[in-house]
């Protein structure tokens, strides 16, 4: 029988058996009689397994690198719901369950991380679902070499994206650059102001003598 996951969305889906096998035996390893819930969420699987080995720096550093906005707003929600579903008394910090604006992804990979120091520090961890991936090239990689170097690939195509929001913002700013420049030339265009017919002119550096 093919074993079914639940789904970060709370779907279910049933996997291969040998991409099932790959994964859940590199996530438990001789501890096979885990009776938790599996469920599947790169993300979180990724997280979870690095979290007390890896930095929080280098973490979010992935996070930002490897997955996108949506991702990681798709795993955070996950997250938020199962952390609600321990009912644990101790509540966790307030996470919006969706970040708009500026930094859009790397507040999302601030929120993630914010839940997990809050797990860590509450030895609620082990408490959560067991989170699985679909293999294990889909997981982000602390070393370039794992997953057929995607980490890099992935980085590469996310500065191209950088790039071009940057060439847009200079193209208009080059656009308004233009725009004042025509103005401050058609202000020159004017004639100068001259004084009325018969009006005595001042000449500067002389000076009406006082009686």
């Amino acid at each position: 029988m093919l074993p079914v996951i639940k789904m970060a969305g709370g779907m279910s889906r049933v996997l291969s058996l040998a991409r099932t096998n790959e994964c859940v035996r590199y996530l438990l390893g001789s501890n096979m009689a885990d009776s938790r819930e599996l469920v599947l969420c790169d993300v979180l699987c990724f997280l979870v397994n690095k979290f007390v080995s890896t930095g929080v720096k280098q973490l979010k550093s992935i996070l930002v690198d490897f997955y996108s906005s949506d991702v990681l707003n798709e795993a955070k929600v996950r997250l938020l719901d199962d952390i609600e579903s321990l009912n644990n008394p101790v509540k966790p910090p307030h996470v919006p369950r969706r970040r708009e604006g500026d930094n859009k992804i790397t507040r999302e990979a601030d929120d993630l991380i914010t839940l997990l120091l809050f797990l860590d520090e509450n030895k609620l961890l082990s408490s959560l679902p067991r989170y699985v991936c679909v293999s294990l090239d889909s997981m982000a990689s602390t070393r370039l070499f794992e997953g057929d170097l995607s980490v890099l690939l992935v980085m590469l195509e996310k500065m191209d994206g950088r790039l071009e929001e940057y060439r847009s913002t200079l193209a208009a700013i080059v656009h308004d650059v233009g725009e004042l420049r025509s103005k401050v030339a058609a202000t020159d265009q004017f004639p100068a102001l001259q004084a009325p017919t018969g009006a005595p002119v001042p000449h500067m550096g002389t000076t009406k003598p006082v009686k």
